[in-house]
C-alpha cells in the first residue's frame, strides 16, 4: 500500500507473458508440506480454445496419478479427469476447482484453481519490480512482487494478504535487448497478521519449453 497505484507496473510491461502454447514443470513445496510435490502443465490456447493439461499426483491417501484436462473450448467447455492407474476418465462439463483448499496443504490443487490469476492472465498495475539477484544457483532473476489482500480463499485460514513474487530470467543473459523468455519460480507469502512471520508456498519451474504440440 505505500506504492501509488500509478507506479506498479504489469509483468508485460517488461515483455513477461507465458506464450499461446507452453509446457514446463512445476516443484511446489510449503511451509506445512516441505515434501517437493511435482505437477506438469501444458497449455494451448487458440482462437476457438483454450486446453490445459495437468499430470499430478495428488497428496492423499490414494496417491493415485491424475491427468485432468480443460477443454475451454466455445460453447462446450468440458473438463477430463483421468485415472492413470486404470484408465478410467470422467467427463464433466468444464468447471474450475471452485471448493475451498487448503493451500498449504493442497499447492498442487490450488494452483490448478487460480491458474488464470497467477499464470495466464497475471494482473495489470500489481507489481513493483525490485531488481536481480542470483536465484537457483548461478541463475540470475529478476524479481516482481505484488500483494493482494483476502487471497486465496482457504478452508483452513483467513489469510490478511499475500505477496505474489514471480521470478524470470534470460536465456540469453548477455544480451541486453533480450526479453525475459525463463520463469524460475513463483513465491507466495501468506499473512494473518503482519506482525508475524508469514507461511509460505514456493513453486520451482523446470523444463520449460515452447516447441510442444497437441
Amino acid at each position: 500500500d505505500s506504492i501509488p497505484e500509478n507506479e506498479l507496473i504489469s509483468l508485460t510491461d517488461f515483455n513477461i507473458k507465458f506464450p499461446d502454447k507452453f509446457s514446463v514443470r512445476i516443484d511446489a513445496s510449503t511451509t506445512v508440506q516441505q515434501l517437493w510435490h511435482s505437477v506438469h502443465l501444458r497449455y494451448r490456447l487458440s482462437l476457438e480454445r483454450k486446453l490445459i493439461r495437468y499430470d499430478y499426483t495428488p497428496f492423499d491417501n490414494t496417491q493415485t496419478p491424475m491427468t485432468i484436462i480443460f477443454d475451454d473450448t466455445v460453447d462446450a467447455p468440458r473438463a477430463y479427469k483421468i485415472d492413470r492407474r486404470t484408465g478410467s476418465c470422467v467427463i464433466e462439463k468444464f468447471a474450475a476447482i471452485n471448493s475451498l483448499l487448503s493451500i498449504l496443504h493442497n499447492p498442487i490443487e490450488s494452483l490448478i484453481k487460480y491458474e488464470s490469476f497467477l499464470i495466464s492472465k497475471p494482473p495489470d498495475h500489481f507489481f513493483q519490480h525490485t531488481g536481480s539477484r542470483p536465484c537457483r544457483g548461478s541463475i540470475l532473476c529478476s524479481t516482481f512482487i505484488g500483494q493482494i489482500s483476502s487471497f486465496p480463499l482457504d478452508s483452513d485460514d483467513n489469510w490478511l494478504s499475500t505477496n505474489i513474487e514471480w521470478g524470470w530470467s534470460k536465456r540469453f543473459i548477455d544480451d541486453s535487448e533480450s526479453n525475459y523468455d525463463y520463469p524460475v519460480y513463483l513465491n507466495l507469502n501468506l499473512y494473518k497478521n503482519m506482525n508475524e512471520p508469514p507461511a509460505n508456498v514456493h513453486y520451482e519451474f523446470y523444463d520449460y519449453r515452447t516447441d510442444v504440440h497437441l
